[in-house]
């Protein structure tokens, strides 16, 4: 366990004297939307969450072409982005230390697609995407509310993402945390469709889920 917490004393260190990329931009607020072509009436591909980063291959007066991962390109309004030479560092780091707390606390140890036995009306009796979440081989320490937030926004971006494409029958996300303070979260995918095309704020989205214990992500 010592030489575990040395080691990610270690990586937290050479992360705090990373130079940063010269050509990446910050996404300024969460719902900002990423779209196929430059222009608000084009179709959107996904929301972008607060501190997310791009690389900037392009830009213009209004819109900046940006990389989104592999060979994927989107393009997003200028306004909306901390552009390379404008970064704020303390918010960046900030981004960066919940993202890293996020990796080493959680891992997903099991997927299934089933009936949720749950109570929660909007998905009793319905098909859903059930996701285990155990703690990580490096954690060391009780996950923050905070932390545990990060890290199901992750896995309810991701999940939405291939419930799109690979599974439109499903009606929602369940989450469950399986750990001695474990909890579980559930959305619907038409909340998770609403709060990827910014249509719902971060908060928005939050009180629209289904959160047990309701105290699951405070302080």
């Amino acid at each position: 366990m010592g030489e575990l917490n040395s080691d990610v004393q270690n990586l937290e260190e050479i992360l705090r004297n990373q130079t940063h990329p010269t050509d990446i931009a910050v996404v300024r607020k969460s719902g900002t939307r990423v779209m196929a072509k430059p222009g608000a009436s084009g179709p959107s591909l996904f929301s972008a969450e607060s501190e997310d980063e791009f690389q900037v291959l392009d830009s213009g007066p209004d819109w900046v072409h940006v990389q989104i991962s592999g060979a994927s390109r989107g393009w997003i309004r200028q306004s909306d982005l901390i552009m390379p030479g404008g970064r704020s560092e303390n918010s960046s780091n900030a981004g960066a230390a919940a993202a890293l707390a996020a990796e080493t606390s959680f891992r997903v140890v099991r997927e299934e697609t089933n009936e949720f036995k749950g109570k929660w009306e909007p998905l009793s009796g319905k098909r859903v995407k059930i996701i285990w979440a155990g703690a990580a081989s490096m954690a060391t320490k009780p996950a923050t509310g905070a932390v545990k937030r990060h890290f199901a926004k992750s896995i309810f971006i991701t999940a939405y993402r291939e419930i799109s494409t690979r599974d439109p029958a499903s009606a929602g996300v369940v989450i469950v945390f399986d750990s001695a303070d474990g909890g579980q979260v559930a959305a619907t995918v038409e909340s998770l469709k609403q709060w990827q095309m910014g249509n719902l704020s971060d908060a928005s989205f939050w009180l629209q889920c289904s959160v047990d214990p309701p105290d699951f992500f405070d302080p």
